[in-house]
């Protein structure tokens, strides 16, 4: 709000403006409430005093003037309700006990409790002096036996007395008769039973069977014993023919159908059965026939007619490696015997390889290999023709080829 009110003197009006609340633009110091901003002189002529005109639209609010000082504090209100009551405290020490009063009256006597048990009866007191004997009265009748008391404690024994004089020898008597049943056995002369470990038929029950790992005892057809060198077990079959080292090798029961001996060490081929029984005769290189079918290397010599054993897998002994150089592979050649030397025909049958290097004790590993895929670049030969070849790829048109034996 604001208005003007004026006095005339002269030409000059004095006017004081006076302002209700703050004027925007005026900084923070602007001023509150009515306050004298500015005397300005008008020159305008006297006259008289006009009606007030209408209030202009209010001004945006000013800033914030600096808070005053804090007033004088005010009177202490009434005091509030009491509060509820607190938790008891804890317990006080217990003060000093007061004189005893004088005694009561004596209650009512109570009910008579239950009788205790009878206590244990005391020692017998010492038996007084004997008293004179008085004078023997009459007989009376006899009374009822009394109970037997107690057995006193046996007496200490007396000494041994001497020996009596040894009695006549009575007859004697019938011999028992004494018996074993197998696999016991009762020796006569020594009165004492043993048992037979040759007599039993069969075992039961058992958790393992422990070989001695230090044995001295001999291969023997049907016996086991451990073989410390080979670190597994032997075990000789029919007529000493092979002595198996378990799980290192295999063999298989052939027949000699021919009318030669076949020998120890020779390759063999099967050549047919009797009684299902196989039948072998020597493999040869030389031809394909020859070269097929190979079963092993024989372990021992098969008479004409006669069955023997040939390895089919594992390590032969005694054979004459002198020509060959350990770990060196050997091959099928002509009537049964080995070579190193690779075959050039086409014709490859891998025997094995040789272990150790000597002319009579010599050791093969066996494990037949036929491989009938020329080598190529490898020497080869062909029936009929003079010299060698090489094994070389040959076109035939387009797409298709084949194998051959260059000259």
């Amino acid at each position: 709000m604001f208005g003007f009110k004026g006095g005339i003197s002269g030409s000059s009006v004095m006017t004081a403006f006076l302002i209700t609340g703050s004027i925007s633009g005026f900084a923070a110091s602007g001023l509150q409430g009515y306050h004298l901003l500015q005397e300005a002189s008008l020159n305008q002529s006297s006259s008289i005093q006009g009606p007030q005109g209408e209030t202009g639209p209010q001004g945006p609010q000013g800033e914030t003037g600096l808070q005053g000082e804090t007033g004088p504090q005010g009177k202490t209100g009434a005091a509030g309700k009491t509060g509820a009551r607190g938790p008891m405290g804890p317990m006080g020490p217990t003060g000093a006990r007061g004189l005893q009063g004088p005694a009561g009256p004596q209650g009512i006597q109570g009910i008579q409790g239950i009788p205790g048990s009878t206590g244990a009866t005391g020692a017998t007191g010492a038996t007084g002096a004997t008293g004179a004997t008085g004078a023997t009265g009459a007989t009376g009748p006899a009374g009822p036996a009394g109970p037997q008391g107690i057995q006193g404690a046996t007496g200490a024994a007396g000494a041994t007395g001497a020996t009596g004089a040894t009695g006549a020898t009575g007859p004697m008597g019938p011999t028992g008769i004494v018996s074993a049943t197998s696999p016991l056995l009762y020796d006569a002369n020594t009165k004492t039973v043993s048992l037979d470990l040759d007599a039993f038929t069969r075992l039961g029950s058992l958790d393992y069977l422990q070989f001695n790992a230090n044995t001295s005892a001999q291969d023997a057809p049907g016996r086991l014993l451990w073989n410390a060198d080979a670190g597994t077990l032997n075990l000789q079959g029919a007529d000493a023919g092979v002595t198996l080292q378990i799980g290192q090798e295999s063999v298989q029961r052939v027949k000699n159908p021919g009318s030669t001996t076949l020998l120890d060490g020779r390759v063999v081929r099967v050549n047919g059965a009797v009684s299902g029984q196989m039948t072998v005769e020597y493999a040869d290189n030389s031809t394909a026939l020859g070269a097929t079918s190979v079963i092993g290397v024989l372990t021992q010599n098969i008479a004409p007619g006669a069955v023997g054993y040939v390895t089919t897998y594992g390590l032969i002994h005694g054979i004459d490696t002198s020509a060959y150089v350990a770990g060196q592979p050997v091959y099928l050649n002509g009537n049964g015997t080995l070579t190193a030397v690779r075959p050039i025909n086409g014709r490859i049958v891998q025997l094995g390889y040789a272990v150790t290097v000597s002319a009579t004790d010599g050791i093969v590993y066996i494990n037949p290999m036929q491989n009938f895929e020329p080598n190529i670049g490898g020497i080869c030969s062909v029936p009929g023709q003079v010299g060698t070849g090489i094994y070389a790829w040959h076109n035939l048109a387009g797409a298709r080829w084949i194998v051959v034996c260059d000259y």
